[in-house]
């Protein structure tokens, strides 16, 4: 027995996959994609300088910015926490550093 499915479109039977072709064709094009696209990200939104030297907008016056004060950003390798509440510390496993 043949498996055929109701377009109600088209007021008539078909197979599953003349369904499917028919029903996508009526949709349009997906905005999705199946294959793999490279993710753009958006530029970083406007926020004051925390060096005092105005607003910053986007990733490039960010780098002009940080030029202008002298300043660079932290690597992740440089960057070593501390903390300052030592139960706080002990209780989620951190060292605790005593100054």
């Amino acid at each position: 027995m043949t498996r055929e499915m109701y377009d109600a479109a088209t007021r008539e039977w078909v197979s599953p996959d003349e369904y499917l072709n028919r029903k996508a064709a009526r949709k349009g094009p997906s905005p999705t994609s199946p294959l793999p696209t490279p993710y753009t990200m958006p530029d970083t939104p406007e926020y004051v300088s925390p060096v005092g030297t105005g607003l910053v907008n986007g990733r490039v016056a960010r780098r002009e910015d940080l030029k202008r004060a002298e300043c660079r950003e932290v690597d992740p390798g440089e960057y070593k926490p501390t903390y300052v509440n030592k139960s706080w510390a002990k209780k989620r496993g951190f060292k605790f550093t005593e100054e």
